[in-house]
This record gives C-alpha cells, sequence and structure tokens, in this order.
C-alpha cells in the first residue's frame, strides 16, 4: 500500500508525464504560464498562493510542485490536495485541487454532572468556527480526563464524535462517562516503627473512605495529593529528628471491579539524631586586632535567637525557622541580599549532628525605585504614604513587611505583595508594590423584619476610596416604621496629603424608642493627627438641634415626664484616642482595635443639652486555625450631668443586631413606672428611660461555608446592659444571648443573615429574633 501523501506524489509525476512532451535533456522544460486554485471556500486565495513556489513565467518543476503540496498540508486546513497540468500553446496551466477541512460548527459537552461546563470550558480551547483539527481535539480529551482525575473521578472516559453538516461544517460532541470516583480503602505504610501509623496519617492530604466520606470528601484519590503526601511523611520525619528518613514511591492498586484502590507507602526511618552543637558563622568576616570576626551582629545575640539548641532533637523545622530568622536580622541591616545556608556533619553511630548556619551577607543595598502596579484606581501616593521605605533609603526587611501590612490595612485591596527587582547596580534595589483592588464602591440595599420594627429598608451608595484618593463618601437612608436616618459624609484620612485627618458628616435623624421620640437634624466636623501608623487621635465638634417628644412606640404621649422630654441644642466637643493594629479594616482577622473618648456638652459651647459622656471599646481579632476568625468585643460606656439631668435621647440604650443580638432593637436597660393615662386611678406601666452607664461583651467565630463564593458562618456569645443611675455596674446584671448566622461578601456589600436567643427571656421577649442587615460586624 502506498500511503495516501505519497499516492498524490505518484500522481502528480504520472500526470506530469502524460502532459508535458518529453524533451531533449538539453532543452528547456516547459513553462507555467497561469497557476488555478480550485476547492478554496473559507481559506483567503492570498493565503494559498502566499505558500507556493510555482510561479508564472518560470519552468515546472516537479520538486518545486512537490514542495509546495508538503507547505500547504503544512498549513493543516486541507484533507487533501492534487495538482494537475494541461499543455497549452503558451505553455503549462497548473491546477491545484484542494479539499478544505470542515469548520467547527457547534461543541457540546453532555454527561458531565459533577463538574460544571465553566470548569470544562477551562481546559477546552477549542472554539466555534474554528478549523477542524482531531490532533487539537484529542489534546482536549486528555485535558478533560486529567480534570476528571484531580477531582477523583479516577475511572473517568470522555469520548468525542463528529457529525457533518451542510456547507463543509461539522458538530462536536464530548460524550463523558463520569462513572464513580475511586474510593480510596486503605492507606498502609510500611517500615515505620517508630512512628505510629496514626501520626503520620493524621497529617496527609489522602484519606481512607468511611461513612461520612460524602461530607468529608475523604476516600477520594487525586494523584497530586498523593505526591504532596510524600513530602508531607518526609518533612514530618525530619521534624521529628529522622535525617536519614526516606519515602518510596507509593505503590497504588486498583480493585478488580475498578471502584477502589489500595495504596502502600514504603518507609525508612533510619535513625533519630540530637544536636551536638549549633553555631553561626558570617562567611568572608574581616577579623578585628584580636583575631575574632566582626560580624554584622555579635555572635552570641546570633546564637540566643536560634530555637534549634544543642542537646535537642533535631528539627528541620526550626532549623527553617532560624534560617528565616537570621535572614531577617541581616535585611535589617540592609543586607537585602544576604543568604543562609548551613554545614552540617552526622555521626551515625553517636546518633549526633553539628550544625553551622553560614551568614553570606553581600553588600548593602539601597533603594533605588519604589514601583507601583495592579492599581488601576487607586493612586501611588495612596500607597506610597503607607510605605515605611522611599527611594535612597537603606533597605529593611521589618520595613518592607510593615509597609505591606499598612497597605493591605487601608481595606482597599485584596492582595498586597511587595518584592525586590534588581536596581541600577549591585548596591541598589527597586521595590515592586503589586496590588489587587476589590471593589470599594458598593450601592447597598438592606431589609429585615422584625415584631418591633416590621419591615426595614436601609439603602446607602458609597466610595471608600473616592477617586483613588483614599477618601470615603457616603450617602445613607434608612426607613422603618420606627426610624429614618439620612446621612451624607466626607471622610480623609489624609487631609491634603499630611498626617492629618478631617472629616464632615450631615444628618436628619427620627426614632421611636419605647416610650419617646427624638428628631435631630445637624452635623459634626472632626479632626485628627495620626502619630504613628497604629495612633490616632481626633477631636469631633457636633452641632445639632434635637426634639424629644414622650409617646414612642407605646404612644403614651398624654403623660409628661419630668427632665426627660428637654430638646434643644446640642453643641459639644469629643476627643477620641484610635489604636488600630487591624491587618485589614474591612475584613480584619488578626489584630486590636482601641477606641476611648470623652464627649461634653455644656453651657460654654453654647450647649442647652448638657452632659459627658465617657466611652471606650476594645476589639481583638485573632486567627486559630485555618480560615477560622475569633472576633471578642468589650464596651463600657459612661453618661453624666452636673447642673442637670442627662437628657434621655444621650442615655444608653441596649439590645439588636450591633450590640446584643436576640433581644428588640434598644429594649434592654432600666424602667420607670409612670401612669398609664392622666387618671390618678390608673395603672402603672413601664417606661424604658435608658441608662447612665452600659457593659457590652461579644464573642464570635466566623468560619468558611462556601469559600469560592464568600459565603461564610458565625456562632456568637452576646451579653450586656444598660444600668441605671442608682445601679452599679454588674457582671450579673447582664442580659446574654446566642445564636447563629450567615455572612456573605455580595457585590452589594457584606450581607449579615442572624438569629439570636436570648437566654432566660422575659415573658414579653421573643423566643428569637431574626435580623438582616447590610455592614461588617463589630
Amino acid at each position: 500500500m502506498i500511503p495516501g501523501v505519497l499516492k498524490r506524489w505518484w500522481v502528480l509525476l504520472l500526470l506530469l508525464a502524460i502532459a508535458v512532451p518529453p524533451y531533449a535533456s538539453a532543452q528547456e522544460a516547459p513553462t507555467v504560464v497561469k497557476i488555478e486554485l480550485d476547492g478554496l471556500v473559507r481559506i483567503p486565495e492570498t493565503s494559498v498562493r502566499s505558500k507556493l513556489r510555482t510561479r508564472v513565467g518560470a519552468a515546472l518543476e516537479p520538486a518545486v510542485v512537490s514542495d509546495d503540496i508538503k507547505r500547504l498540508f503544512g498549513m493543516r486546513v486541507f484533507d487533501d490536495i492534487r495538482v494537475a497540468v494541461k499543455p497549452t500553446d503558451e505553455g503549462i496551466i497548473v491546477r491545484y485541487i484542494v479539499t478544505e477541512r470542515p469548520t467547527l460548527a457547534t461543541i457540546k459537552i453532555v454527561g458531565n454532572d459533577e463538574i460544571d461546563d465553566d470548569d470544562i470550558g477551562k481546559v477546552n480551547d477549542l472554539r466555534r468556527f474554528e478549523i477542524l483539527d482531531e490532533v487539537q481535539i484529542r489534546r482536549v480529551v486528555q485535558k478533560i480526563r486529567d480534570l476528571y482525575v484531580e477531582e477523583g473521578y479516577y475511572l473517568a472516559d470522555i469520548q468525542y464524535k463528529l457529525v457533518e453538516r451542510p456547507g463543509n461544517m461539522v458538530d462536536l460532541t464530548f460524550t463523558i462517562d463520569e462513572s464513580e470516583k475511586v474510593k480510596v480503602t486503605s492507606i498502609t505504610l510500611l517500615g515505620n516503627v517508630e512512628i505510629p501509623d496514626d501520626d503520620i496519617l493524621d497529617k496527609l492530604r489522602t484519606r481512607e473512605g468511611g461513612w461520612f466520606s460524602f461530607l468529608t470528601g475523604s476516600g477520594q484519590f487525586k494523584k497530586d495529593a498523593l505526591d504532596i503526601d510524600v513530602q508531607i511523611i518526609r518533612q514530618w520525619y525530619l521534624h521529628k529528628g529522622y535525617a536519614d528518613a526516606k519515602v518510596g514511591k507509593p505503590v497504588v492498586t486498583l480493585s478488580s471491579d475498578r471502584r477502589s484502590i489500595d495504596i502502600v507507602i514504603p518507609v525508612t526511618e533510619g535513625v533519630q539524631y540530637t544536636m551536638k552543637d549549633v553555631d553561626v558563622e558570617e562567611v568572608g568576616a574581616p577579623l578585628d586586632d584580636e583575631g575574632n570576626p566582626k560580624m554584622g551582629y555579635d555572635v552570641d545575640y546570633l546564637r540566643g535567637e536560634l530555637s534549634l539548641l544543642a542537646g535537642e532533637t533535631f528539627d528541620v523545622l526550626k532549623m527553617q525557622q532560624d534560617t528565616m530568622r537570621l535572614k531577617e536580622l541581616y535585611q535589617d541591616l540592609g543586607y537585602a541580599n544576604a543568604t543562609i545556608s548551613n554545614a552540617s556533619y552526622k555521626d551515625a553511630e553517636q546518633r549526633t549532628i553539628g550544625f553551622t548556619y553560614k551568614i553570606q551577607k553581600g553588600d548593602k543595598v539601597y533603594i533605588d525605585k519604589v514601583m507601583f502596579s495592579g492599581n488601576d484606581t487607586t493612586r501611588d501616593k495612596v500607597m506610597r504614604r503607607m510605605m515605611e521605605l522611599s527611594e535612597g533609603d537603606l533597605y529593611n526587611g521589618t520595613s518592607v513587611k510593615r509597609s505591606r501590612g499598612q497597605i493591605m490595612r487601608l481595606g482597599f485591596f485584596d492582595s498586597v505583595d511587595i518584592s525586590t527587582e534588581p536596581g541600577y547596580d549591585n548596591q541598589h534595589v527597586n521595590l515592586s508594590v503589586r496590588v489587587k483592588e476589590r471593589q470599594t464602591g458598593t450601592f447597598q440595599v438592606g431589609a429585615g423584619f422584625s415584631s418591633l420594627e416590621n419591615f426595614i429598608a436601609t439603602a446607602q451608595i458609597s466610595k471608600q476610596n473616592f477617586l483613588g484618593h483614599g477618601q470615603t463618601v457616603s450617602l445613607q437612608a434608612t426607613l422603618s416604621s420606627i426610624r429614618s436616618l439620612y446621612t451624607l459624609s466626607f471622610y480623609d484620612p489624609f487631609f491634603l496629603d499630611s498626617n492629618f485627618t478631617f472629616s464632615a458628616d450631615l444628618f436628619n435623624f427620627q426614632q421611636d424608642f419605647n416610650d419617646f421620640t427624638r428628631r435631630s437634624l445637624g452635623g459634626s466636623l472632626a479632626s485628627g493627627y495620626r502619630f504613628t501608623p497604629d495612633f490616632l487621635t481626633q477631636l469631633t465638634y457636633r452641632l445639632e438641634s434635637v426634639d424629644v417628644s414622650i409617646g414612642g412606640l407605646n404612644g403614651r404621649n398624654q403623660v409628661p415626664i419630668a427632665n426627660l422630654q428637654n430638646g434643644g441644642i446640642t453643641s459639644s466637643l469629643k476627643l477620641t484616642l484610635i489604636y488600630d493594629t487591624r491587618n485589614d479594616r474591612q475584613r480584619p482577622s488578626n489584630g486590636f482595635f482601641i477606641t476611648g473618648s470623652g464627649e461634653t456638652a455644656a453651657g460654654w459651647l453654647g450647649s442647652e443639652n448638657e452632659f459627658t459622656r465617657l466611652l471606650m471599646r476594645a476589639r481583638w481579632y485573632y486567627n486559630p486555625f485555618w480560615k477560622f476568625i475569633l472576633k471578642l468585643n468589650g464596651t463600657i460606656g459612661y453618661v453624666f450631668s452636673v447642673d442637670q439631668p442627662v437628657p434621655i435621647f444621650e442615655r444608653f440604650f441596649v439590645g439588636g443586631i450591633f450590640d446584643v443580638r436576640g433581644f428588640q432593637r434598644n429594649s434592654l436597660g432600666p424602667e420607670l413606672g409612670i401612669g398609664c393615662r392622666r387618671d390618678p386611678g390608673t395603672n402603672q406601666c413601664p417606661f424604658t428611660k435608658g441608662g447612665n452607664k452600659q457593659l457590652i461583651f461579644n464573642v464570635e467565630l466566623e468560619f468558611p461555608i462556601i469559600e469560592q463564593v464568600g459565603i461564610r458562618g458565625v456562632v456568637f456569645f452576646d451579653a450586656g446592659n444598660a444600668f441605671d443611675d442608682a445601679e452599679e455596674l454588674s457582671i450579673t446584671g447582664l442580659r446574654t444571648a446566642v445564636g447563629f448566622g450567615l455572612r456573605w461578601w455580595s457585590p452589594v456589600g457584606p450581607l449579615r443573615f442572624e438569629w439570636g436567643i436570648p437566654l432566660a427571656p422575659k415573658p414579653s421577649e421573643d423566643p428569637i429574633v431574626f435580623e438582616f442587615t447590610i455592614g461588617n460586624s463589630f
């Protein structure tokens, strides 16, 4: 059998032999007078002619025509190519007759239940209206098969089918038989004596299947995960001091029914080593007059920074920590390119290791340029002012770390990475700051229901990084059956590019409390100074007109209450101290946020309402493990007045989603017994007058549920109350509640769905309170 292409070449030669009359050896070959193309449908004629070396006016050469065919096949767009020649009086006409490959009309995927089309589409680089290329199709089939293997479908079968359509088109269909996931039924370790199986198996990503595999995901087999497990076992042995430990290639055995696999991992433990001595040496350090090396640090200080000590069991993790610590110390001296290696010797007979960290510090390095990328919206200056290093400064590794944290704390970015790049010489480096911006402009709409407020609607338009300058502008409206709030606010954390802050607010606020209604119209101006990146002080002036009327939700407006329904002008000054080490202002997972404030409204400020308020809040965020976040909050407040009673609208009212969940908003606090009507014989009704002291504690544990879309769960414990003038702050007087909720960082902002369950509720209180709002928790 002659292969197809060679067969066509023989046809070419035969045609040439028949059509072209024989010539004597001295006679010239016939001249090409015309080149014709036949069979082109979608391929441009110019593209084909550009591949031809046969030319009009040139002699016809079979070798050149043969090369033309090769080049045309190399375009990978033709299924068949034939050549015909026709002699004329003027010369030879050469015709290239081609059959184009079909074009993909549709691409379908069927049979995929466990992996959706979008995930398969990421590995499928075929597109409609492309020329059919079965080699490329087979590559896609393999990519899809690999994707299924990664997801644990070891037996998945992928086939493809082509169906011809008119117009030289074809439909491509991938048919997937997913089969069942291969289940890991057993993992056996061979050769481990000193370290039990359980200590090793608990560390592996690959787990044996069990009854609850459908929930935990255990029992899945993934080759990549098994490869990582081999390294995990090796690292665990090094962590336990077995410096000679070896882990062999796992043996994977598929069961006869092809539904389960058994894995055997061979291990050679070796012996456990103890550190004989640990030392530090700076390579190439000059000697002083006494012959001692002059190092960047005192050698005794460096030894004191080590965690791997003589007499202890060898631990590779401690060795890695020491390497990083020594590198950090020398980078803080400006040696950005410092490297730490080690020299060791083992005595297998004595089971000891001697260890020396060798420091090669290189040259001191200065900052040449600080470059920013990824900030499509944010101005460079917003990040530059958070940098502790600038052009010309000596490199400092700790300052680089702090700079990264301070940029991240702005809340404008999902990620911040700072790396070094070569400068114009060996003594200079460039700092490259790469950021990934997050959405900071939001349109938020919230709604909620409660037995107290019925329907609640909230709308907010805000931009936390206004025009990329790091400023915040927001307009908010909240409406419900008991309150309305309209605010317009502006905040600049670096006013005029200085360490001063500036903010301004305008507001119109009306709220029905249980027994009175408060209306206020006013605004505030505030300016502060940032002493350090973590410490800020702020002075705020507030001016508002307040009107208060008895009645509120209960509607008992016929009974006046002395000293409690006074309104008037409030003119106050408030001094606030802020200590903030949160790693992210929007989504903190580590750090503290502590504020303390003192506010006074007095006659010398032109205030008709007089009071002094002291308030302190302390919040702590901690990441105990994985992506769980523990949050603690404590709030204490005290308000008093010297010459007149504290206005009721400046007293503390506790309860609701923003302080003590499980209780209706502002429902907790001291009550006063008053007449239900203007009638001497009427019964007494409770009047919630608020407290002059408050104490609140919150504990939350937040955890991921569907991390890919930002859905997290939360469980919480709240305790708090407001206390009357004659009462002392008391832990036993706190009202408590527990609860749970869902949180979703949605495109319109953080959504909170929370259910609070009061502990020891009163007969008049709901056994469970559901609230929904938009906004962060504490």
